[in-house]
């Protein structure tokens, strides 16, 4: 947002096929000065192998972490594992990236983020794999 307040020019790309987020991240139309549709499908990536050594150290991690932490996760094999294998109750998120396993923590109320200091009960991202459905366009 802040960044769209202080551009010259604001140029917004329309997929419809992306979902819609929630948060501070709407600009009104009257600010946009340009508008480009966008039609090709969502950019998928492979999902990576479940090895038992990705399992292994995901159930170590995820013993590491404590009651109402708040996490930072990546992407790849391992940070889906440590979420896989975490049930940390009352923990938070506030990440770059966060993977479709978090879902069941966040359903099962894991994942509630009541005891985050910043932005209590909200989970920070800056965007969602969905692993499940991933491939790369063209392959």
């Amino acid at each position: 947002m802040n960044a769209a307040r202080n551009a010259k020019i604001v140029v917004a790309q329309v997929n419809d096929q992306m979902p819609r987020t929630f948060g501070d991240c709407f600009i009104p139309v009257n600010e946009i000065d340009i508008v480009v549709g966008s039609l090709p499908a969502v950019v998928r990536i492979e999902a990576g192998g479940n090895h038992q050594t990705h399992h292994d150290i995901g159930k170590n991690v995820a013993g590491l972490i404590e009651d109402g932490a708040t996490l930072q996760l990546g992407i790849g094999a391992i940070p889906d594992a440590c979420c896989s294998n975490s049930g940390s109750p009352g923990s938070g998120v506030h990440t770059e990236m966060l993977s479709d396993l978090a879902i069941p923590l966040i359903e099962s109320g894991v994942i509630n983020g009541s005891r985050k200091t910043i932005h209590p009960r909200k989970i920070v991202l800056g965007f969602v794999l969905d692993r499940k459905t991933l491939r790369l366009r063209g392959q």
